[in-house]
């Protein structure tokens, strides 16, 4: 292998990404990597994408999903998404025809001029890969642990390096390196990082990779010189630049870093050169598909009006974000779902109740200045589309109302844990941080076992749409369960331990040894017995399942 020094090293081959397996996808329960060509031609044969990288199943899907609109056009309205979706499968003569007519350089990983995702024209010091891997080191953000280094970076192949590369360019960290404003461009500031991976992707899932890529394909939503990446005819410079987005394809395919991969005399690519990119100017509600909304009332600082994204994971689980991504309608907050998943509620005429929808959340924490990755959150969760039809209201309420049951339970646990722990370990000091730490470990261990219950409940809804309330019965007995199991372990560490009590008799205050009220049986199990919708039937079936035991 040849590894690249400061003078330009010359590409060897091509590699075409229309004929060449490169993109990860699950095929009959299997995985396997196809082309950009099969990846469309046989979506209603290929179950997904492959979930195994979040930042990669993002930035693919939103470029398969570029390409289909601009290969086959976008839906102007309802009839023509449903006539679309009844067809079962994209025409092999319209994606060959549209190859032809854009050439089959432009999807070249490696040409000269117009690299797939890349600028020609940086001339940069060449850097190693890891640049574009968040989960290798490099530089100033090393992994722990990680056995790559400077000297020694990971060699990809063609195929990994174009797939790295998209899902780089959705979740890439800001930095100017040396580049140059453009003239006239209006620049200011440091270059904006991957638009996906600062607002927050969430994205509907079908049944097969054809319903995911129609699912994620905005309807009515069409301008004037809309154009993916790989469509313009003016070369991206090497001088990073700020713009408006003109549409919903150059959205999708955005590229927020200008990056030369460098290929070595055997095909691979070990290093690259990079530097600042575009700069987006305005985020448009109508032009982003996969992320939420808030409309600010004034009292965060913004202008009374001014719309925004809202993250929909924060180092949370997807399904605590249910009340976001199904607010299809304005909530009293501001907060609005995406245009997808509203979109989905005027399909009820094509897909029927019964239809799974995954929901498919990444989000992304940068560190200084961010041009570091501090965490990478990917999450997957299911739902029946019934959860998003347009008379399905209560359906929605009810959802949205077991979240906040699950946040609400987590807390009464978390208090319980610091009460005693504060006493126990006897932490008077201001704050209580040992005290505040235990009950915050608990609780995330509670909150991780509330998860397992809760995808149960998520998982048979898709199955059952209509045991609804059923389903919500079987969870709070799960949730009621595991708030008492919890209850038991903090009540153990004080076992040996008596509290000083005040306590009121008619000679006046006087101490009593004693477990705090928030400990003692009637207490705990007042306050959850008014957080569980059905605490009597929670009760009666732990109840049940506590004889069985005795008497097995």
């Amino acid at each position: 292998m040849t590894s690249p020094d400061q003078s330009s090293v010359p590409v060897r081959a091509a590699f075409d990404l229309t004929t060449e397996p490169w993109i990860p996808v699950v095929r009959g329960g299997v995985e396997t990597e196809v082309s950009l060509r099969d990846a469309v031609l046989l979506a209603h044969e290929i179950d997904s994408l492959s979930f195994a990288d979040g930042p990669q199943f993002a930035g693919l899907l939103r470029l398969l999903s570029a390409l289909v609109m601009s290969a086959y056009g976008k839906p102007r309205d309802r009839d023509q998404w449903a006539e679309l979706y009844r067809g079962g499968s994209f025409e092999t003569a319209d994606l060959d025809a549209y190859f032809e007519r854009i050439g089959r350089s432009r999807f070249d990983l490696f040409d000269a001029d117009r690299p797939f995702f890349q600028s020609a024209a940086v001339t940069d010091d060449p850097k190693t890969n890891a640049e574009i891997m968040p989960h290798v080191a490099a530089g100033n953000t090393p992994p722990i642990f990680s056995p790559d280094t400077e000297k020694k970076p990971r060699s990809l192949t063609p195929a990994q390096a174009a797939r790295t590369l998209v899902g780089f360019m959705a979740v890439a960290v800001a930095g100017l390196g040396r580049a140059k404003a453009i003239e006239g461009s209006g620049w200011a500031g440091a270059s904006f990082g991957g638009r996906v991976g600062q607002i927050g992707f969430i994205a509907p899932v079908g049944v097969t990779l054809f319903d995911t890529i129609l699912l994620n394909m905005p309807i009515g939503v069409g301008t004037k010189g809309d154009q993916p990446q790989w469509e313009r005819t003016d070369a991206p410079p090497a001088g990073r630049a700020k713009r408006a987005a003109t549409g919903v394809l150059d959205m999708l395919t955005w590229c927020p870093r200008r990056v030369k991969l460098i290929a070595n005399e055997d095909g691979t690519v070990t290093h690259l050169r990079m530097l600042g990119g575009d700069g987006l100017t305005v985020l448009d509600k109508q032009f982003e598909p996969h992320t939420e909304w808030r409309t600010s009332d004034g009292k965060d600082g913004r202008t009374p009006g001014d719309v925004y994204q809202r993250k929909h994971l924060i180092r949370t689980l997807g399904w605590r974000g249910l009340p976001n991504l199904l607010a299809l309608r304005k909530t009293s907050a501001g907060d609005e779902s995406s245009m997808l998943f509203i979109q989905l509620s005027h399909l009820d005429s094509v897909l029927p109740e019964d239809y799974p929808i995954s929901i498919a959340g990444l989000n992304c924490e940068y560190g200084n200045m961010a041009a570091t990755f501090a965490d990478i959150t990917f999450d997957v969760f299911s739902l029946p589309f019934r959860a998003f039809g347009p008379n399905e209201g209560d359906v929605r309420a009810d959802l949205t109302e077991l979240v906040q049951r699950a946040d609400r339970v987590a807390r009464l646990v978390r208090t319980l844990a610091w009460s005693v722990s504060r006493v126990v370990l006897r932490d008077s000091g201001k704050d209580a941080p040992y005290a505040t730490a235990y009950a915050g470990t608990l609780t995330a261990r509670f909150t991780t076992d509330v998860e397992a219950v809760t995808r149960r409940f998520l998982a048979g809804l898709t199955a059952h749409p209509r045991a609804v309330d059923a389903g919500i019965e079987a969870w709070d007995q799960g949730v009621y369960k595991l708030a008492l199991r919890y209850r038991d372990e903090v009540v153990a560490t004080a076992t040996g331990c008596l509290f000083d009590i005040l306590v009121s008799t008619a000679g006046g205050t006087r101490k009593v040894l004693a477990m705090p009220p928030t400990v003692s049986d009637g207490k705990f199990h007042d306050d959850l017995g008014a957080l569980i919708a059905h605490p009597a039937t929670a009760a009666a079936a732990l109840a049940t399942e506590s004889a069985e035991e005795l008497s097995a």
